[in-house]
């Protein structure tokens, strides 16, 4: 028998509205920042290429993306977009760190 003992770093933390979920559906983005229960403990690296191609479909698509806007007011294409670069900038300067989701 053997004792693991682990201490996770927190390396980067960022929060994005549901209401965004049938526009990130859309261009690709929910898989890997909602995704299914197995999106959690995989590493950063693991979803850079799919950030990747989502953000260059939903750049590709503004004017469909834009009229996906929540009509409550509760988040927007600009946000997803720059929430998506965010945590792909932070999946590719940490790409061995673990992503955890919350939901």
């Amino acid at each position: 028998m053997s004792l693991d003992f682990h201490l996770r770093r927190e390396v980067f933390h960022a929060n994005c509205t549901h209401n965004l979920i049938p526009m990130a559906e859309a261009c690709g983005l929910y898989e890997p920042l909602w995704g299914s229960s197995d999106v959690a403990h995989r590493r950063a690296s693991e979803i850079v290429e799919p950030l990747r191609a989502g953000i260059r479909n939903l750049e590709r698509g503004k004017d469909v993306f834009v009229t996906m806007n929540p009509t409550n007011g509760w988040g927007t294409y600009e946000g997803l977009l720059e929430f998506a670069r965010k945590v792909l900038r932070a999946c590719e300067e940490e790409p061995e760190a673990f992503v955890e989701v919350s939901r």
